[in-house]
């Protein structure tokens, strides 16, 4: 007699459906048992054809069962990697179309604040860096011993550029008039100048070893001053200017954002300004 057997192996738990030939559902199960099956049914089939029916029916049920399991297992996987790609692309940034908005927006900036606006903007900015630096002469000043005076002279001990101006933002338009000093030119001072940077400047006359033919021109004091054998020791003397620049660039920093707050800018946009200046040759 026919016995349809409906269970799951012991071992992996995998859904079973067999059909013994027994005496009777004991004697079936019993089978099975032997069989490591974990028998959960027994069902009497009245004949081997309906028996293998019925397990061809049920073998198909459970497969669409486990193949319909496993695409909506998958179809959740797909959707939780796609949900941590889209997280972690806005939490660090790095969405394409977002750097790209942004990216407009801090260049376009500027541009919305009239032209009029940006060149108060630009002549400000230019001036608190004059005045961050006049204040630090003030209140850091270079001290008596420190100072060039008429009528000394200096034997190079490194070179040094006589500039044919005595102003610094000039460099590139004296650059033609310009020379390299060598050590060991000897040089004398004919004065000493404040130019209209506030920079000191030393007109001086410059003669090659062994020529006495002199070249006319202006050195900066301060890189002058460090190399006479008088003043205050190096170390020193650059610490001191390291503190007058330290000082500057405080009082330069704090002038500025008083700019950011009156204007309601970012630091971005007034750097944006600040290079439009620059390249348009803004007045100041």
């Amino acid at each position: 007699m026919n016995f349809r057997i409906v269970g799951a192996d012991r071992q992996t738990g995998e859904h079973i459906e067999i059909v013994v030939d027994a005496r009777d559902e004991v004697d079936a199960e019993t089978i099975a048992n032997r069989r490591n099956i974990l028998v959960s049914s027994v069902f009497v089939c009245r004949s081997a054809a309906s028996g293998r029916q019925g397990i061809g029916s049920h073998a198909r049920t459970a497969a669409r069962y486990r193949t319909r399991t496993r695409t909506i297992a998958f179809a959740c996987l797909c959707v939780v990697v796609v949900g941590v790609a889209v997280y972690l692309h806005v939490a660090t940034g790095s969405d394409p179309a977002r750097s790209q908005v942004e990216t407009t927006a801090r260049r376009e900036a500027p541009r919305r604040l009239p032209e009029h606006v940006r060149r108060l903007v630009f002549a400000e900015a230019a001036r608190a860096n004059i005045r961050a630096f006049d204040e630090a002469d003030a209140a850091v000043p270079t001290q008596p011993d420190r100072i060039l005076c008429k009528g000394d002279t200096i034997v190079l001990s490194s070179s040094l550029v006589l500039m044919g101006e005595n102003n610094a933002r000039d460099w590139f338009d004296s650059g033609a008039r310009s020379m390299q000093l060598a050590p060991g030119t000897r040089v004398e001072v004919l004065r000493v100048v404040q130019a209209k940077d506030n920079e000191r400047w030393a007109q001086v006359g410059a003669y090659l070893p062994g020529q006495n033919t002199g070249f006319f021109g202006w050195l900066d004091a301060y890189s002058l001053g460090l190399q006479h054998p008088t003043l205050t020791n190096e170390e020193e003397y650059v610490q001191h200017l390291q503190e007058r620049r330290d000082y500057a660039l405080q009082r330069e920093a704090d002038l500025l954002n008083d700019i950011l707050v009156r204007y309601d800018i970012t630091a971005d946009v007034l750097e944006a300004i600040k290079r439009e200046g620059d390249e348009r040759r803004w007045a100041y």
